[in-house]
């Protein structure tokens, strides 16, 4: 009875947070662009400014590409863009400056009624990420990531609390943003191409984005993330010869 197979995986693609090198796979979402409100910048605008309850004013850019992304400056709020999840996830005040400029931009969004109760438990979408200009880090695992490695630093919130990593739709909408004249993304990447290498709490990430203007809104021809494969389990299913010869 053979007791191991030993698999060899070939490339040198690794995904920060997953153990191994291995061949790059481009997971594509075609025609991807106003995924949830059917258009690609749902305010009509690149740049809009949303006032919170205590009169401080916020400039955002909501993105809607696989996913509804609320993209606001880290410094505006008060942070680098360098943190990582304590100094975010303890941090009471400004987690709730972040959720109601997330609600601001989903109301713009058409994703949140005005007045509605909102919590992150009730409404997922939209996402709100603070994005930065690139500088060095160190991640949660204490691996430097230097400025010329990445080309714009991003800290995703998700169901209120900064995500270990960066979720894929969240990785293309930031591609797509960043492709975007005028977007807060496009004024901080220092990309100049269809892809971006983003720089998150965990490392780094790869993503693409071709969008090309349509009318008065913008069309994303294709985004993209590479991420990789491996062989989880194999197994062997039995069906009876009277189920097989039942459907001829």
């Amino acid at each position: 009875m053979e007791l191991c197979k030993m698999l060899k995986y070939e490339g040198n693609f690794s995904i920060a947070g997953v153990p191994g090198l291995s061949s790059k796979i481009m997971l594509n979402f075609l025609d991807s662009g106003g995924t949830f409100t059917r258009k690609m910048l749902p305010s009509g605008n690149a740049i809009d400014t949303v006032q919170i309850k205590d009169g401080r004013r916020f400039e955002i850019s909501v993105v809607d590409c696989v996913n509804t992304i609320v993209f606001v400056r880290a410094q505006d709020v008060g942070v680098k863009g360098t943190e990582l999840q304590y100094p975010i996830n303890s941090n009471a005040e400004l987690l709730d400056t972040l959720e109601q400029i997330r609600v601001k931009g989903g109301i713009l969004a058409g994703l949140i009624r005005p007045q509605e109760s909102v919590r992150p438990t009730t409404h997922s979408l939209p996402k709100i990420v603070m994005v930065a200009q690139t500088t060095d880090y160190i991640t949660l695992t204490n691996q430097a990531v230097q400025a010329e490695d990445i080309d714009i630093l991003s800290r995703y919130i998700s169901m209120g609390a900064l995500h270990k990593a960066h979720a894929v739709g969240g990785a293309m909408a930031l591609a797509a943003a960043c492709q975007i004249p005028g977007t807060i993304p496009s004024l901080l990447t220092s990309s100049s191409g269809s892809t971006v290498r983003i720089g998150h709490p965990s490392g780094t990430m790869y993503a693409e984005a071709v969008v090309e203007r349509k009318e008065t809104d913008w069309h994303v021809i294709r985004a993209a993330c590479g991420r990789t494969a491996r062989r989880l389990m194999e197994g062997e299913a039995y069906i009876p010869v009277s189920v097989l010869a039942a459907h001829g």
